[in-house]
């Protein structure tokens, strides 16, 4: 008797909504990583804060992990559409930004309620962090 061989589903990848919003993602914080690290002081004001010399190097930092975090979020991205890459990965990958987005918000809240900044400040840049956030949310969601 003939073995029948039940036949797996064939592989799909994240939905196009969840790609180009986890593209964005990775792009965005590419761009903001390199920023920070290149013209602290300009993103800074972009931002509408001022990088004192001091907390130049804070910037730098800051922006290396977030380039870093960036480019391995845009290359997952790019692995999992192609099938290189298992989904599983790039939704770990997904959450860890979703989670440092989000922390991000808290931090800036926390500035904005001791007075560090004023509320345009705060507009951009929690602003800035709660968009990254959805951009995660909605790009988990299709994965």
């Amino acid at each position: 008797m003939a073995e029948q061989r039940q036949l797996d589903p064939p592989a799909t990848g994240p939905s196009r909504v969840s790609s180009m919003s986890i593209a964005t993602l990775g792009a965005a914080k590419v761009a903001l990583g390199v920023g920070c690290i290149v013209a602290p002081q300009l993103t800074g004001r972009i931002f509408l804060m001022e990088i004192a010399t001091e907390s130049v190097l804070m910037a730098r930092l800051f922006g290396s992990s977030c380039a870093a975090l960036g480019a391995a979020t845009w290359n997952m991205n790019k692995q999992v559409g192609r099938m290189n890459v298992g989904k599983e990965n790039l939704k770990t990958l997904v959450m860890f930004n979703i989670t440092a987005d989000i922390v991000d918000v808290l931090s800036c809240t926390a500035g904005y309620v001791s007075g560090t900044y004023g509320l345009p400040a705060f507009a951009m840049l929690g602003g800035g962090c709660l968009i990254l956030a959805v951009l995660g949310i909605v790009g988990h969601q299709g994965i």
